[in-house]
């Protein structure tokens, strides 16, 4: 995908981004700061981040597993410019402590103008960003016809040109299929039975539930597998008036097959929650509880000082002027 791997334009962190981590960082170093410990962390995370977008970090890609699953250097640049983000106000705070100390009175004036100033210059910066090229003319139409269209052509196989998201299971990526196509044409339901291999004298109708969710009655007189268009991802559940049933793996195409029985019932395959998705949801649940408890108990903590007391000073803040 040489639109991914060699962009027309220059991907970079941002000049405000620059400067002002920038300031924070030096600030950082140089203990001017409050909470250090917790500011180096993010000077720390920043450093790491940058380093492997740069090319002395090529052999961490090739050794580091999973690393290449990110495929390009540039992602990274969300999270460097969300530490260099904390930096920026690390550095912020540490010239607002700074200015009233060494400018008695007008340092304080000042201090009101500084945020606002830094804010503005970052969104200044940002504005060429709001005015977003057009599409070029031979890009043709995003559509569900147009995509399928150009993955018949061999590109994005999957979304991506590699077919990186296609199971490990498939062997073989299945051929395009015209009873799976009319219903992207039409803009219909997709057709996710092989009707092909159905017997004649069973009777399967129904069909899309959603798109994550299929339901079908099923009347035969003897035992046959049901063969799905759909690739057996981790998550989808077999079912059989209710009850789980084995599914199995149809090769090489890497298809879901489900054997079923003589007799007359309704059958459902559902992308279903797996162990480690409901791990994921309860990690993510106790995580936002515990947000929210230590928020609360910040926000019943008394200040630094007492009520009406001025904030006190990192220790050698005294002694140690910020800019000299």
């Amino acid at each position: 995908d040489w639109g991914a791997t060699e962009q027309a334009f220059v991907l970079s962190l941002g000049l405000a981004q620059w400067l002002l981590g920038g300031l924070g960082a030096v600030l950082v170093l140089a203990g001017r700061v409050r909470q250090r410990g917790q500011a180096l962390f993010f000077l720390l995370a920043a450093l790491l981040l940058i380093f492997l977008m740069s090319a002395p970090a090529a052999f961490l890609w090739e050794r580091v597993p999973l690393l290449p699953y990110l495929q390009f250097p540039w992602r990274l640049l969300g999270p460097a410019v969300a530490m260099l983000a904390v930096l920026a106000g690390v550095g912020v705070s540490g010239v607002l402590d700074w200015l009233p100390r060494r400018f008695p009175g007008r340092g304080a004036r000042w201090a009101g103008w500084i945020p606002a100033g830094v804010v503005g210059f970052t969104m200044l910066l940002a504005l060429p960003l709001t005015q977003m090229p057009p599409w070029p003319a031979e890009f043709g139409g995003t559509g569900r016809k147009e995509v399928v269209d150009i993955e018949l052509t061999g590109r994005w196989l999957g979304t991506t040109a590699t077919a990186d998201f296609v199971p490990a299971t498939v062997e073989v990526l299945p051929l395009p299929n015209n009873a799976v196509l009319w219903n992207f044409w039409t803009n219909e339901p997709l057709e996710r039975l092989n009707r092909a291999t159905i017997p004649r004298v069973a009777t399967v109708t129904g069909g899309e539930v959603s798109p994550l969710h299929f339901r079908y009655q099923v009347d035969t007189p003897k035992a046959f597998p049901l063969r799905f268009f759909v690739f057996d991802f981790p998550g989808w559940q077999a079912r059989i008036d209710g009850q789980v049933v084995p599914k199995e793996l149809g090769l090489p195409e890497g298809f879901i097959v489900v054997p079923l029985p003589a007799g007359r019932y309704t059958v459902d395959l559902e992308f279903v929650n797996t162990p480690v998705r409901s791990a994921a949801w309860l990690i993510a649940g106790l995580s936002l509880v515990v947000a929210v408890a230590a928020a609360w108990w910040l926000r019943r903590r008394p200040l630094v000082g007492g009520s009406g007391a001025e904030p006190v000073p990192p220790p050698g803040r005294e002694t140690r002027p910020l800019l000299a």
